[in-house]
């Protein structure tokens, strides 16, 4: 009797009395398995179901199941699946990997496999999990291990278009809740996972294993930029407070001071870091400090009213090792408030920022500072240089608000007996880049005054500033000076200084321009000026502009008495109006003889010409002068008299 069992793939067709050494041949050249029994056998329902035996043989036949093909007697069908099978596709069952989970340890292997094949990103892997998910007896396991086997987990389900948010939510929160921290991280490494957490505002509600979540926030190194304090718990808000889980960010800051410092929304917007270190909030102080270019970045120059800075607080910025020297440029830049001592900086790179963004409180001690640093800096550098007022200090200065309370304060000439300031000052008054309204504050606090200062690089305004603001000494020498290198402003000096220049005025010569000036001086009194005019030989007297000066004065003061030569010049000087020579001559008429009358009168031309014409009658206009002077010339006989007329004056002469 013939027997045929058929499988899917041949009939096989023997007698009752096979050839068992044909069996052996086709085992021994690879025809049949080992387990060929199986297919030539007739199932007796017993260890296992016929169900299981026919996932059995479907696995065998690589025959897929639906996943939910219901398995009962588990325990025996997995000892009779090949362990390879576990690793494929058609081993996929919700019913049998529910039980290998229900035995971890014993199915270790059986489970490693299974979980192998899932991570593989296939189509019907994606669906088991899937699937599995609403299905799984143990989803706290079925997470554990699949997460631990499979990084990318997360990477691949939120960029699932097939998925709808709710459900991706759903696995977020079981890898949250069950993978292992180890698993989290790797996952997180492969994706996006730890930015998810960062914008979910219920994260820290997500789970009441606060153990859990802490580990999760170190082992990812989480740093939230927003946190609902008010709805958070407290145990995990102080783990977060105390280790610094947080992003250096406004909504953070406040948030964190609110809760566990002290808050004030003013001192916040205007002075950031002052509020911050007095907040009481010591953590969150220490987290700055420690990232201050961060919060320097991100939050202090980010707010545009924040700019009144406690000065201890910005000295404290400003000395701050760790502060880039580009953030705390920008953090002078920003605020306004100002250093009162330079000194208490010790960065002298920041010395030209604070002066030429005039973050500094105007004193000749910070101004006095800055030049001495520059100093030391060149010795240090080995550096031959001529130590100058440096650019920024110049700047300063020119900033005329600076300049005019620089000039309240007289600069002292000694500080503990040592002159200090004498070389910083005399440079720079000797300094012309300053403007003139601001130089001509500043030299009104010298308690110096000078013999030999430089003047060829000054201009005359500012020599005239440091004339009137009592920098130059008044000796002979400074005259001279002056004298080499200006126009006049020896003079100026010599007005400035009269008292203390008279009492060596012997010492001074003078030229033709000085004694114009000084003939033009309002300083000078009538006196003065006839002390210095008879210093000057005729030949500085006599000219045009000061035979003019002097007619003047003569006519004017009676007591200012000229050399004979000096008046006679100036009756002979057509530059000297008619009127005053006219004046002058009658005043000083008994000196003069005929010979110089004829040609005085000659000189003055016109109808005074005629006079001299005994052939005509000289008429002159009917004025106080002219009778004056018609008067004196009949006195004397020079004319025979004259005739009042309605208009004028008839000159009568001898007759021969």
């Amino acid at each position: 009797m013939a027997k045929y069992v058929v499988n899917s793939l041949f009939k096989l067709s023997v007698n009752e009395k096979f050839n068992q050494d044909l069996i052996n041949i086709l085992l021994r050249n690879g025809y049949i398995a080992e387990d060929y029994i199986y297919y030539i056998s007739l199932f007796h329902e017993g260890s296992i179901t016929r169900s299981d035996y026919q996932f059995h043989i479907s696995v065998k036949n690589a025959i897929r199941q639906p996943f939910d093909f219901k398995l009962f007697k588990l325990k025996k069908l997995i000892l009779k699946i090949n362990p390879f099978d576990f690793q494929t596709e058609y081993i996929l069952n919700y019913s049998l990997l529910n039980y290998l989970l229900k035995y971890p340890t014993l199915y270790k292997n059986q489970i490693s496999a299974v979980f192998s094949k899932l991570k593989d990103e296939t189509e019907i892997s994606i669906e088991f999990i899937i699937g599995y998910y609403d299905a799984t007896e143990n989803l706290m396991k079925y997470i554990e291990i699949l997460c631990s086997k499979w990084g990318n987990i997360w990477n691949f389900i939120s960029n699932d278009s097939a998925l709808s948010n709710s459900y991706k939510q759903k696995i977020f929160k079981s890898i949250i809740d069950y993978a292992e921290i180890k698993s989290i991280a790797e996952i997180s490494n492969q994706s996006n996972l730890k930015n998810v957490i960062l914008e979910d505002p219920l994260f820290l509600k997500i789970n009441k294993d606060h153990i859990k979540l802490k580990k999760i926030i170190k082992e990812l190194d989480i740093k939230f930029n927003y946190i609902d304090i008010d709805n958070s718990p407290n145990e995990i808000l102080d783990f977060i407070y105390d280790n610094n889980y947080y992003q250096i960010n406004n909504e953070m800051i406040i948030s964190i001071i609110k809760k566990y410092g002290e808050f004030n929304q003013v001192s916040f917007d205007n002075s950031n870091y002052t509020l911050i270190k007095n907040s009481k909030a010591t953590p969150l102080i220490e987290y700055v400090d420690k990232n201050i270019n961060k919060y320097i970045k991100d939050v202090y120059l980010q707010i545009s009213t924040n700019i009144n800075e406690e000065e201890t607080y910005l000295i404290d910025l400003l000395k701050n090792k760790n502060l880039s020297f580009e953030n705390k440029e920008l953090v002078i830049e920003q605020v306004e408030t100002k250093i009162s001592k330079l000194s208490s900086i010790d960065n002298h790179n920041l010395y030209p920022i604070l002066l030429e963004k005039n973050k500094l409180i105007p004193t000749w001690e910070n101004l006095l500072y800055n030049f001495i640093i520059q100093d030391t800096i060149l010795k240090e550098n080995e550096e031959k240089i001529e130590k100058e007022i440096s650019k920024s200090s110049i700047e300063f200065i020119n900033i005329i608000e600076n300049a005019e309370e620089l000039s309240k304060t007289k600069i002292h000439k000694e500080v503990n007996s040592v002159n200090i300031y004498s070389e910083f000052w005399k440079k720079l008054i000797q300094t012309d880049d300053i403007d003139f309204e601001a130089y001509d504050f500043i030299t009104k606090s010298s308690p110096w005054w000078y013999s030999d200062l430089s003047f060829a690089e000054l201009s005359e305004d500012k020599i005239n500033s440091l004339i009137n603001n009592t920098c130059i000494s008044p000796i002979a020498l400074s005259y001279v000076a002056l004298k080499e290198n200006t126009n006049g402003l020896n003079i100026r000096l010599l007005e400035k200084r009269k008292t203390d220049y008279f009492k060596i005025i012997g010492e001074i010569t003078f030229d033709t321009n000085d004694l114009e000036l000084i003939l033009k001086s309002k300083i000078f009194n009538n006196s003065e000026k006839l002390t210095i005019l008879n210093l000057c030989s005729d030949e500085i007297v006599i000219t045009n502009n000061n035979l003019m000066l002097l007619s003047s004065i003569i006519l004017n003061d009676n007591s200012f008495i000229v050399k004979d030569s000096i008046v006679d010049s100036i009756l002979s000087n057509n530059s000297v109006s008619t009127i005053d020579r006219l004046k002058l001559f009658i005043k000083n008429a008994n000196k003069y003889d005929f010979v110089f009358i004829k040609a005085f009168l000659s000189n003055l031309g016109g109808n005074y010409a005629w006079i001299n014409d005994i052939s005509s009658k000289a008429k002159l206009p009917k004025n106080h002068e002219n009778w004056q002077l018609l008067n004196i010339l009949s006195q004397i006989n020079y004319i025979s008299s004259f005739t009042v007329r309605d208009s004028d004056f008839r000159v009568n002469h001898k007759r021969k």
